[in-house]
């Protein structure tokens, strides 16, 4: 029997380094992140008491996952992106009667990246307590991942197209 294929396994040292491939997937994806982070920063820039938003990009080794992750420790912002749907009692703690206002304008919009002028009304009504009204949902983390998927995925694509053009 002859062989007809000769398969010969020889090694080769790569033009780039594993340092190298964090880099060229970690550039592009903060300067998306930086992106996403200021359409966060839209959507309280009227806001008096604005949360803290921190970026964080992930990049496993292995090769598990890509990820960019936004978040706040703030409570009031996620029960507005989130929605709040329990009413619940309130009391005055120092006083012996609450400062209620009127009316209030919300100052975002479901599915809208940013903040308009909005607020309480300068009319209040005084009682001895009040109930919290829920909150409707504004979808502010839905509306940004839709907007930036394709784009993190076109990212993190030419990325690997560069790496693959430079490792051979």
């Amino acid at each position: 029997m002859t062989r007809l294929l000769n398969i010969m396994l020889t090694k080769f040292k790569p033009k780039i380094t594993e340092r190298d491939v964090r880099l060229e997937l970690l550039n592009p994806m903060q300067s998306l992140g930086n992106n996403i982070l200021n359409d966060y920063k839209k959507t309280v820039a009227t806001w008096d008491n604005k949360p803290i938003f921190t970026l964080e990009k992930k990049l496993p080794p292995h090769g598990q996952y890509l990820m960019i992750n936004i978040y706040t420790e703030s409570t009031i912002y996620r029960d507005v992106d989130l929605g709040k749907d329990r009413f619940k009692r309130i009391f005055p703690k120092t006083k012996q009667a609450l400062k209620i206002p009127a009316s209030y304008k919300a100052k975002t919009r479901r599915g809208f990246i940013g903040s308009m002028p909005g607020g309480e009304s300068n009319f209040y009504f005084v009682r001895a307590w009040s109930t919290t009204k829920s909150i409707q949902a504004r979808g502010f983390t839905e509306t940004l991942e839709k907007k930036y998927y394709g784009a993190f995925i076109t990212v993190v694509t030419k990325a690997m197209q560069k790496i693959g053009r430079e490792a051979f």
